[in-house]
């Protein structure tokens, strides 16, 4: 996928690109917990390759869901942290954020650990319907 993307890039004569892919696909970050927590040596994202290839010039806006409950010793909920914020969806800077160590939720029933401040440069939030 990366490589797609690089060449697309290339093709652009210097411009630039707006590519959509999935929340795993796009992160900056390994992928690891969930369906990834058995594996040795977690696939690399097309996001990781990018950020290596592209450096500042890769940004990424990734939508977070909420992570479905976990022990209280799992690390802390992106979307829980930062959903207060947002009662439409918003779209919050990751620079700044002093967060390490967080669950994301993708696909409704797996999550990723991330460190948010250098996994995508944007977060999408789109808040819980009210009950």
């Amino acid at each position: 996928m990366a490589a797609n993307a690089l060449t697309a890039l290339a093709h652009a004569e210097g411009g630039s690109i707006l590519l959509f892919a999935h929340t795993s696909h796009v992160l900056n970050a390994p992928m690891l917990g969930g369906r990834f927590s058995g594996q040795q040596q977690p696939p690399q994202s097309m996001g990781e390759t990018l950020r290596r290839a592209l450096g500042s010039r890769y940004v990424a806006i990734t939508e977070i869901e909420p992570v479905k409950p976990a022990p209280a010793s799992a690390p802390p909920d992106l979307f829980r942290l930062l959903h207060p914020a947002c009662d439409q969806p918003c779209m919050m800077s990751a620079s700044g954020l002093q967060l390490h160590q967080v669950r994301i939720g993708i696909n409704g029933d797996d999550q990723q650990l991330v460190d948010p401040a250098t996994a995508a440069s944007f977060y999408l939030i789109i808040p819980e319907p009210s009950k």
